[in-house]
């Protein structure tokens, strides 16, 4: 395993814009730009179940997208590397979600916080989100 100063800018950026691409997906209900942000063994576990291999997350993505009782917005920052092996990146950055749901009329407000750690994946088509776990440092609350 080599050092994260091995990491050069341009890739730290580009892992950077996959990050916010993939919240950009998710905030958007985009799922042909969620779907080519993500590796096809991905792993991908926030809180709804582990779900595995793009089928799987393709299709919870979907039907997520397609539920309008809420809206949200997910934030991250203070990105840190902590592994590069070749072309594979494991990282940890700390995630904010800011959501109103509606599922009976009655609109609230819901916010998370806590840490995700991604696997990322240089591929030939650029750096892809080979896994995802998140890890809530708080419960759930009211905004």
């Amino acid at each position: 395993m080599t050092s994260s100063l091995a990491l050069n800018p341009q890739d730290r950026i580009a892992i950077e814009d996959l990050l916010t691409d993939v919240s950009i997906a998710v905030d958007d209900r985009d799922p042909a730009l969620f779907d080519s942000l993500i590796t096809d063994d991905i792993a991908f576990d926030v809180g709804m179940g582990a779900l595995n291999g793009r089928e799987d997350v393709m299709a919870t993505f979907t039907g997520r997208a397609a539920d309008r009782s809420f809206v949200a917005r997910h934030l991250w920052t203070n990105l840190k590397i902590l592994a590069v092996d070749g072309d594979t990146v494991r990282l940890r950055c700390a995630m904010a979600t800011f959501a109103v749901m509606d599922p009976d009329g009655e609109p609230k407000r819901v916010w998370r916080c806590g840490d995700y750690f991604d696997t990322v994946r240089r591929t030939a088509d650029g750096w892809k989100l080979a896994s995802r776990k998140l890890f809530l440092a708080l419960p759930d609350g009211p905004g």
